[in-house]
């Protein structure tokens, strides 16, 4: 031991390498540096080495600071630090800065590679998680569970963005109603991708139903010159017809049905426009050929049998229908006799479909309570009963929201219900000003109808029905109301074609306002400029001619009056749609049937009839000049009159004068 001391002090002394007994050896100061977990760790190193032993000897320790120097508290901060102090020691024992230096990549390697590393990881899990998010929330679109996939959907796109997930977003979005957000993903997804037809071709249906007529109309027009496509020829006749261009759907169902001479949905949408323009025979034939190319659909059956029971007999059609579901609710819509009809629908088996028609015929009858039962029966209003048509559900909820509404309550839930089962927000609009109006908050459902104005300015089909919607409204007001109902409906008739069936509705509802504000020679003007455009629409002609006969019977011309009656008297029940009660109130008034059989009828048909009774008594004692018993008959029906349905403001004012 005492040897080996020797022999260091001698090497010492004389300037010689501990590492390899070389000369010129000095002093070589270190400080080794680690770090692991929680622990950073400093040790000084010296020793006596020649400037070749000792530049090996710093860059070793170089190497292990760069190494091991990053993985403890405090997480790297101290390492720059020593890997700098041993780059000025190198510097010394190599006796060149330039040298000494040019190891600093070595000594930044290890961090980089650090980094790199961990954000190929960050990379991999964020591209990882990805994918998981997609799979999973294509899964839940797939399965229809639309509100449950958007998160998913959010999420994949926040990692990795991807033209599939933003369009399975969009549709989402688009299912639990929110429309615009849903415009919005699918115009940056075709930002990302022009080509892509699927999208373009949702995107257009987004904007028509939030009313975008114009937007949509260049979006499918640049589909069809791509490509002649039979749900995008529909979308677009649909779109042209809204906007009041007539001529251009005709031009496109004709191009289509050169392509399909026999499709049977062409040949419907075409006879729906044939039938909305007043040309019910030639709506009849291609109605009759659209069943005639698919003889197994039902739908296609029960259109041309509907249109045909309305133009002949129904006894004939009554012998062609069978049982199922659809067949047995238009079986019960061919019956003029409530009890029937309710017969018909509850028979067993019941389904969750025709219970909810039940309740529907029971609340127009005034039946609330029983309409609530058959609801609540029908397990429709449960939100985890998933039914074969998701429709079903929708139409339950906004009935729902009714009934609350005639019970003084708010129906705001249901609605919101029916919202995010991706109901289009026209409908959602026009529901809640009907709860509104039967809560007799008109002035929030004026604000509604005007927005939609606002909202829907190119569809004409739209403005009309907004417009007549907003003067039933002033007729349920009355008073001067009434004046802002009749220039609303001269407003409705501005854009749509002749003969279109709304022009016939506008029509009825003018003579109508008319006859509740007593301008009984207004009135008659109005239904004989109607009779005049010879209507083909049963449901409005009958309630026309009515009309006519009893203003003219009020104005004291009773010869006028009868002629109108004995053409509405010879109309056949079979063929007076759901509602006999202008045929009978014509041969009441022509004596024909007794008064017993009138008030009995009617007591099955609801309490609107039940206005309308009245006023039929009433012209009727007028017309047989007791003038006492036509007060009385006006007094009970403003007594028995449910709420402000027409003629309530009419039977007052015959009271007042």
């Amino acid at each position: 031991m005492q040897a080996a001391h020797n022999t260091l002090r001698q090497r010492i002394t004389s300037q010689s390498c501990l590492a390899c007994g070389g000369a010129g050896a000095s002093l070589v100061k270190l400080e080794r540096f680690w770090s692991f977990l929680l622990f950073s760790m400093t040790t000084p190193v010296e020793d006596y080495l020649c400037p070749a032993c000792g530049t090996r000897k710093v860059r070793a320790e170089l190497w292990r600071t760069a190494l091991f120097g990053w993985w403890g508290m405090p997480w790297g901060a101290l390492t720059p630090i020593h890997l700098g102090r041993q780059l000025l020691t190198l510097s010394r024992t190599s006796g060149s800065v330039f040298k000494a230096f040019c190891h600093l990549p070595i000594a930044l390697f290890v961090p980089l590679l650090v980094l790199a590393s961990y954000h190929g990881l960050v990379r991999y899990a964020g591209s990882a998680s990805s994918v998981d998010s997609l799979k999973q929330g294509r899964f839940y679109f797939e399965r229809g569970e639309y509100a449950r996939s958007i998160p998913f959907l959010r999420q994949a796109l926040a990692a990795r963005p991807s033209v599939q997930a933003r369009y399975m977003l969009a549709r989402s979005l688009s299912a639990t109603g929110a429309p615009e957000e849903a415009a919005t993903e699918l115009v940056e997804v075709l930002k990302l991708d022009p080509d892509y037809r699927t999208a373009r071709l949702a995107l257009a249906e987004i904007r028509y139903r939030l009313g975008q007529l114009r937007r949509a109309a260049p979006l499918l027009a640049a589909l069809l010159d791509k490509k002649l496509d039979r749900r995008v020829l529909l979308l677009a006749v649909r779109v042209q017809s809204e906007l009041g261009n007539g001529d251009q759907a005709w031009v496109l169902l004709g191009r289509g049905l050169t392509q399909w001479p026999n499709n049977s949905q062409l040949l419907r949408k075409r006879g729906d426009l044939h039938y909305r323009h007043g040309r019910v025979h030639k709506a009849l034939a291609d109605y009759r050929a659209a069943w005639r190319a698919s003889p197994d659909s039902l739908d296609l059956r029960l259109d041309y049998l509907r249109l045909a029971g309305l133009l002949g007999g129904r006894r004939e059609l009554l012998a062609q229908l069978d049982t199922t579901d659809a067949t047995r609710l238009f079986r019960a819509q061919l019956l003029t006799d409530p009890r029937a009809r309710l017969a018909v629908l509850l028979r067993k088996p019941r389904t969750p479909r025709l219970q909810l028609a039940a309740a529907r015929w029971l609340a127009g009858l005034g039946r609330y309570e029983k309409a609530q039962r058959q609801l609540d029966e029908s397990g429709l209003l449960v939100e985890e009963v998933q039914t074969a048509a998701p429709q079903q559900q929708t139409k339950a909820l906004l009935l729902q929201a009714r009934l609350l509404a005639r019970q003084g309550k708010a129906g705001a839930p249901e609605l919101e219900k029916a919202a995010r089962k991706g109901v289009p927000r026209l409908t959602l609009d026009l529901e809640r000003a009907r709860l509104y109006r039967l809560r007799e908050q008109w002035g929030a459902a004026e604000k509604i109808y005007a927005k939609l104005l606002m909202r829907h300015p190119e569809s004409v089909l739209t403005r009309s029905r907004v417009l007549r919607l907003w003067a039933g409204l002033g007729r349920e007001r009355g008073g001067a109301s009434l004046v802002k109902a009749a220039q609303l409906l001269d407003k409705a008739q501005d854009g749509l074609p002749p003969g279109h069936q709304e022009v016939a509705r506008g029509m009825r509802d003018a003579g109508m306002v008319a006859m509740e504000a007593g301008q009984l020679a207004e009135a008659h003007k109005h239904f004989t400029r109607a009779l005049r455009t010879q209507i083909p629409f049963v449901e409005v002609l009958q309630a026309v001619v009515l009309y006519r006969g009893l203003c003219d019977l009020l104005l004291d011309r009773p010869e006028a009056g009868r002629s109108g009656f004995k053409r509405l008297a010879k109309y056949p029940l079979e063929r007076s749609t759901a509602n006999p009660f202008p045929v009978l109130a014509a041969r009441f008034l022509l004596g024909r049937i007794s008064e017993k059989q009138l008030i009995d009828t009617c007591r099955r048909l609801g309490p609107v009839v039940l206005n309308n009774l009245s006023l039929v008594r009433a012209a009727r004692a007028r017309q047989q000049g007791n003038r006492i018993g036509a007060q009385k008959a006006l007094r009970a029906g403003i007594g028995g009159s449910r709420g402000r349905d027409f003629p309530y403001h009419l039977l007052r004012w015959l009271v007042r004068r």
